[in-house]
């Protein structure tokens, strides 16, 4: 049963694809990790940062998904509304040419989190 919940979450509602780069920013001792690693049964590349994200750089996930050209990238409310308050904006320093999914788990993401995706994150429309 959970095998099944996690394919028709990554393939319908995240459209994970053969050949994506799933990123999650999360621990091998969350659930995040079991639904990481489920992507593997769409033929997905899966890419895990576990530690402290900003370390030596506030947006050193996104120079991580930047670099590895991730077309899901999964991170935490918490983390947005940091970046919000330090004023980051990662994609004046990063591409995502192939980004088309950002998650965000632990906690509802705020109004203010999502204004700050769609501004400061790439060039996304909102749908």
């Amino acid at each position: 049963g959970v095998l099944l919940q996690h394919i028709k979450e990554h393939q319908l509602h995240c459209d994970i694809k053969e050949n994506d780069n799933v990123f999650y920013f999360t621990t091998c001792g969350w659930m995040m990790w079991n639904w990481l690693v489920g992507a593997l049964s769409a033929g997905a590349t899966i890419l895990l940062f576990d530690g402290f994200p900003m370390y030596k750089k506030d947006d050193l996930l996104f120079e991580f998904a930047s670099q590895e050209k991730v077309t899901l990238f999964g991170i935490s409310a918490k983390y947005i509304d940091a970046l919000n308050n330090k004023k980051v904006i990662p994609k004046n320093n990063y591409n995502f040419p192939k980004l088309r999914t950002i998650c965000s788990t632990g906690s509802p993401l705020s109004k203010d989190g999502f204004k700050y995706i769609y501004k400061n994150i790439d060039k996304l429309e909102i749908k």
